[in-house]
């Protein structure tokens, strides 16, 4: 996790001093793969330390504050332009604040006071993980979760902007919005936690933020359309971490393998769909191009309706 803090500072840093398309692309390939770092090792980390519905809980909990950092981001970044300043310079507040995550993380490796909560029953191989069917679906499912999200947050200000006549500062702010309903559906997904099973709480999930991104691609007034972001992130909120909970605990003592692929396959579904979508909108519309966002949620449902299904058989026949 401090490597990957180091490149993301180094990543937002080098955005900061670029004045070309090349190197905006370095920086963001930097930065991509310190996120990669720390995004699954954080999540690895609490798979590790908690288990049953605690493990759901404290995996919601911990999407908390990093849904609290894409509202404030792209709120200040908003608040920035309006002021006139330099867009550049909210790279070199990333830059500074990755850096502070990284200094956190150094004291708390200095603390070593983690009990792990691993069982020693699960020493399996990355090809045992891979056989497993349930590890390749969650992949999948999660793969369509950041597809779906990446999707929807790339493209919202575009949409608003363009076919519901959104200013740009209110357009803007839209995705402060979308990600604010994401940190308040992981905060109540890890309320449900308590008394919903994993695989329910998934499905639940998708069937509200499938409605919600239906009506938001209906709308034609701005205070509806803003309110179907809100309510799309409130339901995209508890899938990812829930989905990493699942198959953390499908095997305790290789969280941080089934965890990096759980975020290798998340990273994949991030960087094939919003590039789709942008080039349907250029064929069509914005509206249309995020079609696909529905389209991606509609096959996540069927996908965790099926994994629920089996896991419900599985159990009564225990």
């Amino acid at each position: 996790m401090i490597v990957g803090c180091i490149m993301l500072t180094v990543g937002m840093f080098v955005f900061f001093k670029s004045q070309s398309f090349t190197g905006a692309i370095t920086a963001a390939a930097i930065a991509g793969l310190g996120s990669g770092f720390t995004q699954g090792l954080s999540a690895a980390a609490i798979t590790d330390l908690y288990s049953g519905s605690n493990r759901t809980m404290m995996a919601n909990i911990g999407q908390v504050t990093f849904a609290a950092g894409a509202v404030i981001a792209p709120a200040a970044t908003a608040r920035m332009l309006g002021l006139g300043y330099d867009w550049h310079l909210a790279f070199l507040a990333a830059a500074i604040v990755c850096a502070v995550s990284g200094l956190l993380t150094i004291a708390a490796a200095a603390q070593r006071q983690e009990k792990i909560n691993a069982t020693s029953h699960d020493k399996a191989s990355f090809r045992t993980l891979i056989k497993d069917p349930l590890i390749p679906w969650l992949g999948v499912g999660i793969m369509l979760y950041v597809s779906a999200e990446n999707g929807t947050s790339s493209w919202l200000s575009s949409y608003l902007s363009q076919d519901i006549g959104a200013s740009i500062p209110m357009a803007a702010m839209s995705v402060a919005i979308f990600w604010f309903g994401i940190g308040a559906g992981r905060a109540l997904g890890a309320a449900a936690s308590k008394w919903l099973g994993d695989l329910t709480l998934i499905n639940v999930c998708i069937g509200l933020a499938l409605v919600s991104e239906v009506c938001l691609l209906v709308s034609h007034t701005y205070m509806f359309a803003i309110a179907m972001v809100f309510f799309t992130g409130l339901g995209l909120g508890p899938i990812w971490p829930t989905i990493v909970s699942v198959a953390g605990g499908a095997y305790p003592s290789r969280s941080g393998a089934v965890v990096g692929i759980m975020v290798a396959s998340g990273g994949l579904g991030g960087g094939l769909i919003p590039p789709l979508i942008g080039r349907v909108a250029d064929m069509s519309s914005m509206r249309v191009g995020m079609w696909i966002s529905v389209l991606v949620l509609v096959i996540n449902a069927f996908i965790f309706a099926r994994l629920r299904k089996k896991h419900k058989h599985e159990q009564s026949t225990q």
